[in-house]
């Protein structure tokens, strides 16, 4: 649902309707590029450059773009936020990103903490994920970087997001 100004000062509504999508079967491949969104803290429609980025990765095989600012700095995916294992913990990047439900229900639920990821850190990673509303997927590759996949932290993160107790309606 989008909420937009209709040009008299009432709000509009857009509804958009489609099955609910799974999450991925296979380990994701992203291409990192130079963005990162503005005021990326809110959700808004001012989205071009991520879809074109995306549309463009997939365009090139890829299955999303990784968001990374200037300094290398990751912050996000198009679609989903990432998050890197390491050291006994799970590291959120501590740079401009929306930050997902998902990721708000399964942070405080793992040994994670935030701070800064460069790509010229991914080799220090024993491992990688999205989350977004389709759950969690593991992270194959970012550019030319192999990324293994670790099936115990993938079956943790699927625990602790199924063990997350539904809001009563």
């Amino acid at each position: 649902i989008t909420v937009f100004d209709a040009g008299d000062g009432a709000p509009a509504l857009m509804v958009a309707v489609r099955d609910p999508a799974e999450s991925p079967t296979r380990p994701a491949w992203l291409r990192s590029v130079p963005y990162v969104r503005p005021v990326a803290h809110l959700k808004h429609t001012g989205s071009f450059a991520q879809i074109y980025y995306g549309l463009r990765a997939e365009r090139d095989g890829y299955d999303d773009a990784l968001l990374v600012g200037t300094d290398g700095a990751i912050a996000e995916t198009t679609i989903a936020n990432i998050a890197f294992a390491g050291g006994g913990e799970v590291v959120w990047p501590d740079a401009p990103a929306l930050p997902g439900v998902t990721m708000q229900l399964l942070e405080p639920r793992l040994a994670s903490r935030r701070r800064r990821v460069r790509l010229s850190d991914l080799p220090a990673y024993s491992a990688a994920f999205i989350s977004n509303s389709r759950g969690v997927t593991p992270v194959g590759q970012i550019d030319d970087v192999t990324i293994p996949v670790d099936d115990r932290l993938m079956r943790q993160l699927v625990e602790a997001y199924d063990a997350v107790p539904w809001d009563p309606i």
